[in-house]
């Protein structure tokens, strides 16, 4: 059942879904280790009529609700594909590239969803992408089924913000993941940063912390033997038209 009031938000994401309302906007991901630009996540924002643009906390949870995430997490691999077809074919993008989206564990358990994200793409999904699987809600066993399904078709699978929400350690044995990312909640603990990332590597897992926002969080995460960061210290979520700057040499300005 939807709280009180969800309804009408129910009713306008349908309607924004059907007008395009609905758009990415891409964070920088960088090598902790040499301080190269390896990759960007896309972030959905929804595009209001006054001009106000909302990021997911304030209609995720009522998507998955109401069970229009399926529908939210296929566009935004559609659309996260379609862009980095675009950067492909005009930005001079590093060999190991990727694109990182986030996809929920009920839109994998969902009927269907791989072909779902074939229909919007327009054919398997490029190799370049990766599907983090959020902990934003229980994730049943057939939904690894669906996120080898994709992998199959050659698209990444990894693990976003682990110890948080429901991502568990059984999650990480039950998916076999290129990287993991740790939130910020994590970041001011080094020794439990460093016993996770500890974990990760022991499974051959990438660790991506996020949301870094501080030059002491940076250091302490770099000690720790985190992989990559993402977070507005290296780089604010950008439009595509923009993300070209980030490919520029010192453009993270907190790595110098």
């Amino acid at each position: 059942m939807l709280p009180e009031g969800a309804q009408v938000v129910v009713d306008a994401m349908r309607a924004a879904l059907a007008a395009g309302q609905f758009g990415l906007v891409f964070q920088p991901r960088y090598s902790l280790a040499d301080d190269r630009l390896v990759g960007a996540e896309a972030l959905v924002r929804w595009a209001l009529k006054d001009g106000r643009s909302l990021g997911p906390p304030d209609f995720v949870k009522v998507a998955e609700q109401c069970g229009l995430i399926g529908q939210l997490d296929a566009f935004v691999a559609g659309a996260a594909c379609r862009e980095l077809a675009a950067w492909e074919a005009e930005l001079p993008l590093p060999a190991d590239f990727y694109l990182a989206v986030n996809v929920s564990p009920l839109s994998l358990a969902g009927p269907g969803f791989p072909a779902a994200v074939v229909r919007e793409v327009g054919g398997p999904p490029s190799a370049a992408l990766r599907f983090e699987l959020t902990g934003s809600a229980p994730g049943p066993d057939r939904g690894f089924d669906a996120m080898a399904e994709l992998a199959a078709m050659g698209a990444g699978a990894d693990l976003d913000y682990f110890g948080t929400g429901f991502s568990t350690i059984s999650t990480v044995q039950s998916l076999p993941a290129g990287r993991a990312g740790i939130h910020a909640c994590f970041h001011v603990d080094t020794g439990t940063v460093e016993a996770i990332v500890g974990m990760f590597h022991n499974f051959d897992t990438l660790v991506v912390a996020k949301r870094i926002e501080t030059d002491g969080e940076l250091a302490a995460l770099r000690r720790a033997g985190c992989d990559e960061g993402q977070g507005f210290l290296l780089g604010e979520p950008v439009p595509s038209s923009s993300f070209g700057q980030y490919l520029r040499p010192g453009a993270a300005s907190g790595l110098r």
